[in-house]
């Protein structure tokens, strides 16, 4: 009878030290886990934000390499880990996008994923020829100067507005607009178009009409 009792005594020790190194390890790899997802890894110095921008068709190496160039994140392996496991490389959306000091892994990937950018701002005025005009809009959003150059002079493109390349400059009204980067010259176009119907009211036009403007 006492052998059995000091017999079940040492199952029951060595159960308990195997259960104790199972939970360490758990609670190891669980502290890993959540420093890789829930630790900030993005840091800005200097500054409480930064932008960072996907440009479009994109492939997840050159997000990961263009996030080593910024000097953004304290560990790219972290990052891709988590970019890895939620699915990130292949649901990759162009865009900028506005990194805070102090994100972590979980946040930047959610945001990334779900395309969630921030617009920015375009701004043109006292503009003289198409040239300046691309040049200017180009430096803002992701089409470039040629694309914006072949937009403003496609007579297809502007009839189906109203107009022709001679009269778009009355479509294009100087002002701030917020706008997001990776529009196109196309959507350029359109966005213009919109704002230009917005801007002409009724009684805008009203009163241009009875100016004679």
């Amino acid at each position: 009878m006492h052998k059995r009792q000091k017999g079940s005594g040492k199952k029951l020790f060595r159960f308990l030290i195997f259960a104790t190194v199972i939970v360490a390890v758990g609670a190891y790899f669980l502290f890993k886990v959540q420093q890789k997802a829930l630790a900030p890894n993005v840091e800005i110095e200097g500054n409480n934000s930064a932008s960072f921008y996907v440009p479009t068709q994109a492939t997840y190496e050159e997000i990961t390499t263009l996030f080593s160039i910024s000097g953004h994140l304290k560990s790219i392996d972290n990052f891709k880990w988590m970019a890895e496991k939620k699915g990130y490389p292949k649901n990759i959306k162009p865009g900028h996008y506005l990194l805070r000091d102090g994100m972590n892994n979980n946040e930047l990937v959610n945001m990334l994923k779900g395309g969630l950018q921030t617009p920015v701002k375009l701004t043109f005025s006292n503009v003289r020829t198409k040239h300046d005009l691309a040049g200017k809009v180009a430096q803002s959003i992701e089409a470039d100067s040629i694309s914006l150059l072949s937009i403003l002079s496609d007579s297809i493109a502007l009839a189906e507005l109203g107009f022709t390349p001679a009269t778009v400059y009355a479509m294009i009204l100087p002002n701030t607009y917020e706008i997001w980067w990776n529009t196109d010259a196309e959507g350029f176009l359109k966005r213009m178009h919109h704002e230009y119907e917005k801007f002409w009211t009724e009684d805008r036009l009203k009163y241009a009409e009875s100016a004679g403007l």
